[in-house]
Parts: structure tokens; C-alpha cells; sequence
């Protein structure tokens, strides 16, 4: 079984802050985020005929790319216990882009296809340590521009990768399938893929932009 790590991610996030007081804040924000690097994943299989086996490979080139990549939401509430450092728990949800996993195809008709493909749907929860630069200057007036740095830990608590395995022509697949079913069709599979629980480490730089005290608007 090929084992999936999901190694670096870089995310841009924009969103608002609003606080009760100096030491209580509100976080909202959304953003997108793309695997770096991206991994080797699988590998696409061009076959002559149609048939998967290996005498009739005509080339093979290998698939990149990363299980958490795709749209990101969060609600963050925290607490400073001074301009320059605070406390924050985030609430986090994934909304994975779909990437192709292994890809068999025809040689003599583009459009047969044997594919797998996965997306991962996730709610995380994120506790970070918070340093600020601090939002008033030397003489008590708002600074326009604060930049700030978070390290925290990154533990999903909901959800899992989801994998389907689609086919239009089942010798893509493998050739027993239409010796043992000579009236099969298309071919579909779907997985559910939870795993174990994991921890990973995270961490952000992001600049507030200051609009009155109790508000501001910021990208990490």
C-alpha cells in the first residue's frame, strides 16, 4: 500500500478581525491553498488497444500533486494578554481539490479511459501561539499596519479522503473483467479513507490592516 504524506502547504488567506476589547478578538477568513512541493502520486499509462497488460504499454509518465490542496475556511477566536503576545483556536475546514490519482488510457480512442481520482473533505482544529508587532505606536495613536506570526498544531478532527475509480472501457482496467463479465460496461468504485488520528505543525506570517481599534482587516 503506497503511503500519502501531506508535507507542505502554503496558504493565502484574507479575512477580518474584530475584537470586544484589547484582548479579545474575532477572526473570519478564507483562502486557497496549493502542495508545496508536490508529490509523486501515481502514474499515467498509455496502452495500445485498449488492453491493460504489459506487453501492450506504450508509455507511462508520472502524476504530481498534493491531498491538501483546495479551498480553506476559519473561525479563529483569541486572546492577548499583551500587544506582542496572545493565544488563538482556530476552527478550520478543507474543502479539498479533486486530483487524479492513476490514469489509464487508449491509445487509439482518447475518450476510453480507466481513471482514479480523490478529494479531501476535513474540519480541523488549530491552537497557535500568536506574536504581534502591536497595534498602537510610542505615543498611543493605531499603527495602520501591524504584521504578526502564528505557530500552532494542526489536528483534523472530522472527515477523510474520498477516492472514486471510474472506467468506460473495463480492459483499462484489467482484461479478466470481460472474461469473467463479457457484458460488463463502465466501472465505477467509490472509498472512503480515514486513517489515524495525526497531529502536524503550522505556522503563518500576516499583516493587519488597522480600521478603528475593533476592527481590521488582515492576509496571511
Amino acid at each position: 500500500m503506497k503511503k500519502c504524506n501531506l508535507l507542505a502547504l502554503a496558504i493565502l488567506l484574507v479575512g477580518m478581525s474584530l475584537s470586544a476589547n484589547a484582548q479579545l478578538f474575532v477572526r473570519g477568513s478564507a483562502g486557497y491553498g496549493v502542495g508545496t512541493p508536490a508529490d509523486a502520486i501515481g502514474v499515467r499509462n498509455v496502452y495500445a488497444n485498449g488492453f491493460a497488460a504489459p506487453d501492450s504499454l506504450l508509455s507511462q509518465e508520472v502524476i504530481y500533486g498534493s491531498f491538501g490542496g483546495g479551498t480553506n475556511a476559519r473561525l479563529e477566536v483569541g486572546y492577548m494578554f499583551n500587544e506582542n503576545f496572545g493565544l488563538m483556536l482556530g476552527l478550520a475546514y478543507l474543502w479539498g481539490k479533486e486530483i487524479t490519482i492513476n490514469e489509464n488510457l487508449n491509445a487509439n480512442n482518447s475518450d476510453h479511459f480507466y481513471r482514479q481520482t480523490s478529494y479531501t473533505r476535513q474540519v480541523r482544529l488549530l491552537p497557535q501561539l500568536m506574536v504581534s508587532a502591536g497595534k498602537t505606536k510610542a505615543d498611543g495613536t493605531l499603527k495602520t499596519i501591524s504584521p504578526y506570526s502564528t505557530f500552532g498544531i494542526l489536528m483534523p478532527v472530522s472527515g477523510g479522503s474520498f477516492g472514486f475509480s471510474d472506467a468506460n472501457e473495463t480492459n483499462l482496467v484489467t482484461p479478466l473483467i470481460k472474461t469473467l463479465r463479457p457484458d460488463a460496461g463502465d466501472f465505477h468504485v467509490e472509498a472512503l479513507i480515514a486513517g489515524t488520528p495525526t497531529f502536524g505543525f503550522q505556522a503563518s506570517f500576516g499583516v493587519d490592516v488597522n480600521i478603528t481599534n475593533n476592527l481590521s482587516a488582515f492576509v496571511k
